[in-house]
């Protein structure tokens, strides 16, 4: 499974990325946040759009986790690092239930987890 972007913004804690500089912001606000989910599948994968509310002032980027039903998130592998407020997540499997949180970032600063949404992609 991967989100695919079409810009990508580098991080400092994620191995073979070209770092980037940029003037860091004293203070990080929470995502004010909404995902629309707009569905798009096949018989042997399934793919979702997702897109959120961005943050005022804004953030530096944003971070996408995944988790499956049953798992927790892993905060330190996220499946999307970006400046945009939407991606494609690709390569779903139908039938399992998968969740997915948005995170804001400035440099190694965090914001809380946005509102949590689940999808299950049909086994069409």
């Amino acid at each position: 499974m991967f989100c695919n972007r079409f810009f990508y913004r580098s991080h400092p804690d994620l191995p073979n990325q070209q770092k980037t500089t940029r003037p860091a912001k004293k203070s990080i606000f929470l995502i004010a946040f909404f995902m629309a989910v707009l569905i798009a599948g096949s018989a042997s994968a399934a793919s979702v759009t997702l897109a959120w509310d961005p943050n005022e002032p804004g953030p530096e980027g944003y971070m996408l986790f995944i988790r499956l039903a049953g798992d927790t998130y892993n905060y330190s592998a996220p499946a999307l690092i970006a400046a945009t407020t939407s991606c494609r997540v690709e390569g779903l499997v139908p039938g399992n239930t998968y969740y997915m949180i948005v995170r804001a970032y400035e440099g190694s600063a965090q914001s809380g987890d946005s509102n949590e949404i689940a999808y299950t992609p049909s086994a069409d």
